[in-house]
């Protein structure tokens, strides 16, 4: 029997509490996309939640990145993912610097438990891994494309797939953080 973490746990109770008020949120406010930007772009996505340690990494993504708000939008929008990104110091023993794992349930719900490790370029992981859920939204067979030796998918451990777009999204937004911020 396979053992559930209670983080995931979590993210399937807040998605089954959320549903409602989010579907509710979209529907009933009819603010207009102005008022909407300047409202906390955390605060509207009960489906997307951060840890406490990465909080401010993601209000600086959320703030700073077009290509990491156009990503977390169109998770917002599916209706059908929960994500649950989280701190993970055990990852500094493994080759990789952030992983994404997923769960399916039969009633569509896909419930997506990111994990970041320690380091510099946070905000690159975060992106990389929300890349690997807009795949799976887009219907990407990424172990069936691995095992085919499809072009931009490939295994890189015995369980890990990595995939050309992630990358690219992940250091599209990386150098989106590097450019100078506008001090109005």
């Amino acid at each position: 029997m396979p053992i559930i973490r209670p983080f995931a746990v979590s993210l399937a109770l807040l998605a089954l509490f959320a549903s409602a008020a989010f579907a509710g949120s979209f529907n009933s406010d009819k603010k207009n996309d102005s008022d909407r930007k300047q409202q906390s772009t955390l605060a509207f996505a009960a489906t997307i939640q951060f840890s406490n340690q990465l909080r401010s990494e993601a209000d600086d993504l959320l703030r700073r990145s077009p290509t990491f708000r156009a990503q977390y939008q169109r998770i917002v929008e599916a209706g059908s993912v929960v994500v649950g990104v989280h701190f993970d110091v055990r990852l500094c023993q493994t080759d990789y610097r952030a992983r994404t794992t997923f769960r399916r349930y039969q009633s569509g719900l896909i419930v997506a438990d990111i994990s970041i490790g320690p380091g510099s370029n946070s905000g690159e992981w975060i992106a990389h891994e929300f890349e690997h859920i807009l795949e799976q939204l887009d219907g990407h067979d990424l172990p069936r494309l691995a095992r085919n030796h499809s072009k931009d998918v490939w295994y890189s451990g015995s369980d890990v797939i990595e995939t050309d777009r992630a990358i690219r999204a992940g250091r599209t937004v990386r150098d989106e953080l590097r450019r100078p911020q506008n001090t109005q």
